[in-house]
């Protein structure tokens, strides 16, 4: 079974992101996506950018449902992710080409 969690907002504790890596592992196949609104909220408080690091990088992916939203003005492109891409560069001590690799290896691992 495929399970993609999708983190829109870094709430919660520790222990609970935890738990949800371990269900994830347990399926075998799981995901992270961290949404495209996540960015400015990663680096913000010491305990966001703890959440963030607590990602393992195996899994995680970056989205955006705004391309499919009715009645958005702005649709999101995957260009629009960059920010998002920087702010998970920077929590996990990586730099921009790392990280973009390391997402698009994940979804390569996804569509396969």
């Amino acid at each position: 079974m495929l399970v993609v969690w999708h983190l829109e907002r870094l709430a919660g504790s520790l222990r609970e992101l935890n738990r949800i890596i371990a269900r994830l592992r347990k399926t075998g196949a799981g995901f992270i996506a961290l949404e495209d609104s996540v960015s400015s909220a990663m680096l913000e408080t010491k305990k966001s950018r703890k959440l963030v690091q607590s990602l393992p990088t195996d899994c995680l992916l970056t989205e955006t449902d705004r391309p499919f939203t009715d009645g958005v003005p702005n649709p999101r492109r995957p260009a629009d992710l960059k920010p998002t891409r920087d702010g998970l560069a920077a929590a996990l001590a990586l730099d921009a080409e790392e990280t973009s690799y390391l997402i698009s290896r994940n979804l390569r691992q996804l569509l396969s």
